[in-house]
């Protein structure tokens, strides 16, 4: 597996959205006619067919060639308008960022997160969702009770832990990856209000690996009632350097997903700004770790970033701390 914890998050909240989109063909009380009123949009003749025919046997029909080609074309749909491919740089005006990818590395920025993956040459990141969100589709209807008539809480929790297993699977396919990626104020904020804990200010790398990581592992575990269904993660070593006269914070983690004794390393730049933490990141597993490190090095020698701040224990308190401070 070689994607960081935050982005394992991100591409979670990613496959919900589609997952639930899709699965409303299946939970309608089985009646196809109010789903295909409601995606009269972008459903084709076609695929009002292959809706309708459900009805009729609909164990039988999820094998059909029309209902699963019914499931990609929603799901690509979806994802067209979630991702949208950038070559060679990213520029985000917002956060005064530039950073130039390695050589023939493509990027894909997810719009509803505000983030960039950026993958070596011959990944399709598009197609890897598609693919990793239509075998997620099937895992949680076959792992959920169709014949119930509501979806409980226990059939929740059995279809989402299929669905964990499912994607954490997929991901250990996607290969070395770089990504780009934020912590605003606000966000903070709201993993502070979820976990009644405050974030630490010792580092950049403690608020990003360890403190977002925890809240984020309850959150899933109240989904799925499963132990830390993220994994775990450890910081294995931390550093401060300067990248084009812009502070900079150097973390090396090591991390294990559930269900697998196969560690991966990530290589995280961290940058402070008055409003958002950003981190560039390299994962890999420790057998590929090597095979793209050194482009990645370079690749961060070309970022540039205004509005930067230093990187000390007093302005991550001041980070960390309320939005509109009491005199």
């Amino acid at each position: 597996m070689e994607t960081s914890y935050l982005y394992k998050f991100i591409l979670l909240a990613l496959l919900f959205g589609p997952l639930i989109f899709t699965s409303n063909i299946l939970f309608t009380n089985f009646s196809m006619g109010d789903s295909v009123s409601s995606l009269s949009q972008t459903v084709t003749p076609d695929e009002e067919s292959a809706i309708n025919s459900t009805s009729g046997s609909l164990t039988q029909n999820l094998f059909s060639e029309d209902f699963q080609n019914l499931v990609r074309n929603q799901i690509s749909l979806i994802f067209s308008e979630m991702l949208s491919e950038i070559d060679q740089t990213y520029a985000s005006p917002e956060l005064g960022l530039q950073y130039d990818f390695p050589n023939e590395w493509k990027g894909t920025l997810i719009k509803p997160a505000n983030s960039l993956i950026v993958s070596p040459p011959g990944v399709n990141f598009t197609n890897y969702m598609v693919n990793a969100t239509e075998q997620a589709f099937y895992s949680f209807i076959f792992s959920a009770n169709l014949s119930s008539e509501e979806l409980t809480q226990e059939i929740f929790q059995t279809a989402m832990n299929s669905v964990l297993n499912e994607v954490f699977q997929s991901l250990e396919q996607l290969g070395p990856t770089v990504s780009v990626s934020t912590i605003s104020k606000d966000s903070l904020r709201s993993f502070q209000n979820l976990s009644g804990i405050e974030p630490p200010s010792t580092s950049l790398s403690s608020i990003w690996y360890e403190y977002t990581f925890s809240v984020m592992n309850q959150m899933v575990a109240n989904l799925t009632e499963g132990e830390n269904p993220l994994g775990s993660n450890k910081i294995l070593s931390i550093n401060y350097s300067n990248v084009n006269g812009i502070p900079t914070e150097i973390s090396v983690s090591e991390g294990v997903l559930p269900q697998s004794i196969k560690p991966y390393k990530i290589l995280g730049y961290l940058f402070l700004t008055p409003d958002n933490i950003i981190n560039i990141e390299y994962s890999a597993d420790m057998d590929g770790y090597e095979k793209y490190h050194s482009e990645f090095e370079n690749s961060i020698k070309t970022i540039k970033l205004t509005n930067h701040s230093t990187i000390n224990e007093e302005n991550i308190k001041q980070f960390t701390g309320p939005a509109n401070p009491t005199s």
